[in-house]
């Protein structure tokens, strides 16, 4: 009967105790059996038949928990989300907040540091300016110190030049002077040999001295003169003011001035001040002096015995100021 095909209908019937506690094999129960009629069919294919019958009931207990359990994650998370949703945006306005201030605080610090660049580039193109006109005056300055360097050596061959010359000079005028003192000295016996012998080397009032004459002024108020109409007068006589080479001079001179209308008052002599220097009518520099007082006058004019400093015989004072003077010549030398 390979081409018949028995159906039979089986009905199972669920216990109606508790489940036991420790599942045990399961057993199939079979309430009832219906025997099927036999069909008889065409070779058709019989159906597979799972050989695992679908469980039911107290035995999907598995897949109903991870169910709940996928379900209080879905609600956990979903809190979690709601969580995280009023969390931020109850924060979201003080973080804006801080942002928009830090945002604000970032733009003040770039205007500010901008303000400070731009300076900055300022100061230094002036300084690059500055630095490029230290360095012209550098290079000018050098070949100034250059130029300074050449002049100071060629001044400095010039001075040695004029040391030597100067020594020369110094030789040639002790030499010529050692030549005057000599001359001085003869022309002093000469005019002493011509007194004797009756020959008169000075004009008429005049008072000789070694080879010297010399007019002591006199007269009233009348007759005083400020310094320049002094040497005038001198002039006119063919002489000029006294130039006092050596203290023998200047005590012959003391011997033959008299005091006169009050102690201010003396003879004017030829010594003046020139560019601040004391000088003599002849250039030659006096650099001290028997003085009674200098002051910033420019004329000298010499006085009687000081009774406190006896020495002292010069006094300056104002060239417009009338004295009497004293007048110099050289002595005339006759030959016979």
């Amino acid at each position: 009967m390979s081409d018949e095909v028995c159906y039979s209908t089986v009905t199972f019937k669920k216990n109606q105790g508790s489940e036991p506690v420790v599942r045990k094999e399961e057993e199939t129960v079979y309430a009832e059996v219906n025997k099927a009629t036999c069909i008889s069919t065409a070779p058709v294919p019989a159906p597979v038949v799972s050989e695992t019958p679908e469980k039911t009931g107290p035995h999907s207990f598995p897949h109903g928990m991870a169910t709940v359990c996928l379900g209080l994650l879905c609600v956990l998370l979903m809190g979690a989300i709601i969580a995280l949703c009023v969390y931020y945006n109850s924060h979201q306005p003080q973080s804006n907040t801080m942002l928009m201030a830090e945002l604000q605080q970032l733009r003040s610090n770039q205007s500010s540091l901008t303000a400070v660049n731009r300076d900055l580039n300022a100061r230094y193109s002036n300084l690059t300016i500055a630095n490029e006109m230290l360095q012209s005056d550098y290079k000018n300055l050098t070949a100034a110190k250059e130029m300074l360097q050449l002049d100071n050596k060629n001044l400095t061959a010039a001075k040695e030049m004029l040391q030597l010359d100067n020594k020369n000079l110094t030789a040639a005028k002790e030499m010529l002077q050692a030549a005057y003192d000599k001359l001085s000295t003869k022309l002093i016996a000469l005019n002493q040999t011509l007194i004797a012998r009756g020959y008169v080397p000075c004009p008429g009032g005049w008072r000789l001295f070694q080879s010297k004459c010399y007019n002591f002024a006199s007269g009233d108020t009348s007759q005083w003169r400020a310094w320049s109409n002094s040497r005038t007068a001198c002039i006119n006589a063919g002489a000029d003011l006294v130039i006092i080479d050596t203290p023998e001079e200047q005590g012959f001179i003391n011997t033959n001035v008299i005091q006169y209308n009050d102690i201010w008052h003396g003879y004017w002599i030829g010594l003046r001040k020139n560019q601040g220097t004391w000088r003599w009518l002849n250039g030659t520099v006096q650099p001290d002096g028997p003085w009674i007082f200098q002051s910033s006058d420019d004329c000298v004019m010499t006085q009687t015995q000081n009774p406190v400093k006896p020495s002292e015989k010069w006094r300056s004072a104002t060239c417009t100021m009338l004295n009497l003077w004293i007048c110099e010549m050289n002595a005339l030398i006759i030959l016979i």
